[in-house]
């Protein structure tokens, strides 16, 4: 998404059918993706959320930590060319190791303290 939130929202792409998309079709979703992420930010930073006809408990901590989770999963996804169900496993794992909330491990590794290893594919015989 563009705007304020470049970086920190994402527009998923859904296709009826399998391949790659079309370099025409990617520019048109990075199109609309910018004016959406515009709007959306907006909209966030007033008092109310217009258009999602959020309430403002929606920014409370404890949703604001879950999405910093879902963040994280999509940068070990990013980083080892996960699906965000392994990546989600990574973290929950390092979580589980590091006798950690699945929130905290998430924050450190956004912030670079906490690096989730390439476990590679299975062992060699």
């Amino acid at each position: 998404m563009g705007g304020a939130l470049a970086g920190v929202a994402a527009l998923d792409l859904y296709l009826r059918d399998p391949g790659t998309p079309t370099a025409g079709t990617l520019a048109d979703v990075a199109a609309v993706a910018e004016l959406v992420g515009e709007v959306l930010a907006d909209d966030l930073a007033g008092e109310e959320d217009i258009v999602l006809g959020l309430p403002r408990s929606f920014r409370a901590l404890p949703i604001v930590e879950r999405h910093r989770v879902w963040l994280a999963v999509g940068h070990i996804s990013g980083q080892r060319a996960l699906t965000t169900s392994d990546a989600l496993s990574l973290l929950r794992g390092a979580a589980f190791t590091l006798g950690l909330d699945l929130e905290t491990t998430a924050n450190r590794v956004l912030s670079g303290e906490l690096v989730i290893p390439d476990l590679g594919g299975p062992p060699s015989s």
